[in-house]
């Protein structure tokens, strides 16, 4: 078990590093790669896929020629993962957003970051990450439930990601997993536990095996439902009984973080570009 674990971080950490030197090399302005999904939740297996989020800065000419901030996805060779890239601005709209699959990468211990911007990064960004995450908590709740029933829906319809499980078992074992992983997660945020803890699950060993070992469907089908049902009526209870509203400082700590960023690398950008003439 100790050797799997230590090829699995190799593996993460290699795939990490790989990441940042693929958009470095294609002309990416890079704040940092970062690790989300089951890497995160200490429930990855040795067959597991290593996905990433990274954040990029926007370049002058970017900025004057008016185009799309970043959005784009690569599916990489080496072990089936994806990556994810977003303009700084996208990313941090998404941290507002409450999605977890975003949030989390605010607590990963896989990541790398660009020198020149691990200072503002680490010392406003992810010192403030458990605000951030508690954003909005109506929110983040209401998101979890939403992804919830997305994935029950995707676990009963027949996808790419999940086409052998539908044919085989009648249903998505990850994405079955997942439900179970997120009726976790809601529990524990409504109680109030660290988002840094939560993200870890009190019962890995059941959900690996809902995600690795197939059950009847109908089985499957009840227990899912029997924990959406569950989160639904925590969350509506949270959401009626409490009163919340969003979190200002959070939204100057990002607003002057992204600004700060943008201006230095601009500035750096014209005064290379003033040294060439």
């Amino acid at each position: 078990m100790l050797l799997i674990y230590i090829k699995n971080l190799e593996k993460v950490n290699n795939r990490v590093h790989s990441d940042y030197k693929f958009l470095s090399e294609l002309g990416y302005n890079v704040v940092g790669v970062f690790v989300y999904g089951s890497n995160n939740y200490g429930m990855a297996t040795e067959h597991s896929d290593v996905d990433t989020k990274a954040i990029v800065l926007p370049h002058f000419d970017d900025i004057v020629d008016f185009k799309d901030w970043v959005s784009k996805e690569y599916h990489r060779d080496e072990d089936g993962g994806k990556l994810e890239v977003k303009d700084i601005r996208l990313m941090f709209n998404s941290y507002l957003k409450q999605n977890i699959n975003f949030t989390e990468t605010l607590f990963t211990k896989y990541f790398e970051l660009n020198p020149e911007y691990a200072g503002l990064w680490l010392g406003a960004v992810v010192k403030n990450r458990e605000a951030i995450a508690h954003y909005c908590p109506h929110k983040a709740v209401l998101t979890m439930y939403g992804n919830m029933k997305t994935k029950y829906k995707q676990m009963l319809h027949r996808a790419p990601h999940n086409e052998f499980d539908i044919d085989n078992y009648g249903y998505g074992l990850k994405d079955f997993h997942h439900i179970a992983r997120l009726a976790d997660f809601i529990k524990r945020y409504i109680a109030d536990e660290p988002y840094e803890k939560i993200l870890i699950p009190k019962n890995p060993e059941l959900l690996i095996s809902y995600k690795t070992t197939p059950i009847p469907v109908e089985d499957a089908k009840r227990i899912a439902e029997n924990l959406i049902t569950e989160a639904e009526v925590l969350v509506d209870e949270y959401v009626m009984d409490k009163h919340f509203e969003t979190n200002k400082e959070v939204e100057n700590v990002l607003r002057n973080v992204q600004r700060t960023m943008i201006a230095n690398s601009l500035k750096k950008e014209l005064l290379e570009s003033e040294t060439k003439l």
